[in-house]
């Protein structure tokens, strides 16, 4: 496997895409389905927050796969889908601070992880420590919670939990697609392990 600091400027052009095009539709899914069939089960609406954040588990696993790059790559576009939100407003500062917290909140779960030797951003091999990447994306759920608390003009404790449960269901749901991903190619004989 090539190390990320060899990218060519079509496979960062690639990478970006793939980024941005995970998170877009994993956003779009959040507002589109998950969002209102939490609306339905909670009737009061006081709940920020969505019981099941997909685009927690596409920060990790593009962090994980492209490492810093990956960060890079989400940034734009976390910019762009947390901009545009039901105020109608471009850009708020407190958008701005948000997207950043979000993709900062995955890089230091790496970070995290790395210091206590649980994972890092190279992956040397095919396999997959799941275990680890759950772990850093518990740890980045975490951070990401306490960034919504410390941003929020208003923020509630019931909705950090709300966020943190969020975003370890959404990181579930998308490990579990990747898994099923690489054991369908592994099946099909396009990976070695």
């Amino acid at each position: 496997m090539r190390p990320l600091q060899s990218l060519t400027l079509v496979e960062h052009l690639i990478g970006f895409g793939v980024a941005a095009a995970l998170y877009a539709l994993s956003f779009e899914f959040v507002v589109l389905i998950a969002q209102p069939i939490q609306q339905l089960m909670d009737q009061t609406g006081v709940l920020y927050g969505s019981l099941i954040f997909l685009p927690h588990g596409v920060r990790i696993l593009i962090v994980w796969l492209y490492g810093w790059w990956g960060a890079l790559y989400l940034l734009p576009i976390a910019l762009l889908t947390y901009g545009p939100g039901d105020r109608g407003v471009a850009l708020t500062l407190e958008s701005i601070a948000l997207a950043i917290a979000g993709v900062g909140a995955t890089v230091l779960g790496f970070v995290v992880a790395k210091q206590l030797g649980v994972l890092s951003y190279s992956r040397s091999s095919n396999s997959v420590s799941w275990k680890g990447l759950f772990f850093v994306g518990a740890i980045a759920a975490g951070f990401n919670a306490c960034f919504h608390w410390l941003l929020l003009p208003n923020p509630i404790s019931g909705d950090m939990s709300v966020i943190f449960a969020g975003d370890i269901l959404g990181l579930t749901v998308m490990m579990i697609g990747l898994m099923l991903t690489f054991k369908t190619l592994r099946a099909a004989g396009q990976l070695i392990k």
